[in-house]
C-alpha cells in the first residue's frame, strides 16, 4: 500500500527525532560515567547498551506522538511506527536474554512502558477508524503485559559450565535483577527461559487482541465516532 504524500513527509522526522535522542543517549553514557569517574570502564558500555537505545526508543516515539499532533489525527502511518519500534524492543530483549545480559535487558523491558503511553496517546487521535483504535487498543494492553513479563521472567538452570548454586530456593520465576540472573562478575545459577517467555508473550499478545476486539464491540459505531469526532470539532 503507498504511503500518502501529506504523511511521507512525516517519516524523515519520526526517523531524525529517534536518530537525535540515540545520539544524545549514547553520548550521555558514554561520557557522564568517565567525568564522574574517570577510572571507569563502564562507561561506553552504558552508552552503547542502555542509554542509547533507551534514546532510540524514547525518541522514536515522541516522533510518533509529534506527528499525531502535527497532522490532529491518528494514521495507520504512525501505528506502523509503533510497530517498528515495538517489534525493536522485543528483538533487543531477546537478543540480551540470549547472550546471558539479564541486568541490561531492564532497557527494552521498560521500553515496553513507553510503547503503552504512546499507544494510548495515540487513541486520543485515531478519528473514525475502528480497525486502527481496535490495533492500538491491543497495543495499550498488550504492552504493560509484556513488561511484566519481562520484569519477572520464567527461569531455568543455567546450562553453562561454571555456574554457581542459587542460594535461594528454585522458583519458576525471578526478578529481572535479581543476583541469581546477574552475570557482571560470575556464572549465574539461572538463566532466562525463552521458550517459555515466547510463549507467555504470545499469550499476552493474543489475550490483549482479544480484549481489544470486545471492548470495541460493546462500544455503538456512532458513539465511538461522536467522542472521537469531539476534538475536530473544538478546533
Amino acid at each position: 500500500m503507498e504511503i500518502p504524500a501529506e504523511h511521507r513527509s512525516e517519516l524523515p522526522r519520526i526517523a531524525i527525532t529517534a536518530g537525535v535522542f540515540g545520539i544524545i543517549g549514547l553520548v550521555g553514557g558514554m561520557v557522564v560515567p568517565v567525568i564522574l569517574d574517570p577510572t571507569t570502564v563502564q562507561g561506553p558500555l552504558l552508552g552503547i547498551f542502555m542509554t542509547g537505545p533507551l534514546g532510540v526508543f524514547l525518541g522514536g516515539h515522541i516522533g510518533v506522538l509529534w506527528s499525531a499532533r502535527r497532522q490532529k489525527q491518528t494514521t495507520w502511518t504512525e501505528f506502523r511506527w509503533l510497530a517498528v519500534f515495538g517489534g525493536v524492543d522485543l528483538l533487543l530483549y531477546e537478543f540480551f536474554a540470549a547472550i546471558g545480559a539479564a541486568f541490561i535487558t531492564i532497557v527494552p523491558a521498560s521500553a515496553f512502558l513507553i510503547t503503552a503511553l504512546t499507544a494510548a496517546a495515540l487513541f486520543t487521535y485515531a478519528r473514525g477508524a475502528r480497525a486502527l483504535q481496535r490495533a492500538l487498543v491491543a497495543v495499550s494492553i498488550a504492552a504493560p503485559l509484556l513488561f511484566v513479563t519481562a520484569l519477572f521472567p520464567p527461569v531455568t538452570l543455567n546450562p553453562l559450565e561454571g555456574a554457581r548454586p542459587s542460594a535461594a530456593s528454585p522458583s519458576h520465576f525471578r526478578f529481572l535483577l535479581s543476583s541469581d540472573l546477574d552475570t557482571r562478575t560470575y556464572v549465574p545459577p539461572l538463566a532466562i527461559d525463552r521458550f517459555t517467555l515466547h510463549l507467555e508473550w504470545a499469550g499476552g499478545i493474543a489475550l490483549s487482541a482479544v480484549i481489544s476486539a470486545i471492548l470495541q464491540s460493546a462500544i455503538p459505531s456512532g458513539v465511538q465516532g461522536s467522542r472521537s469526532a469531539a476534538p475536530e470539532d473544538r478546533s
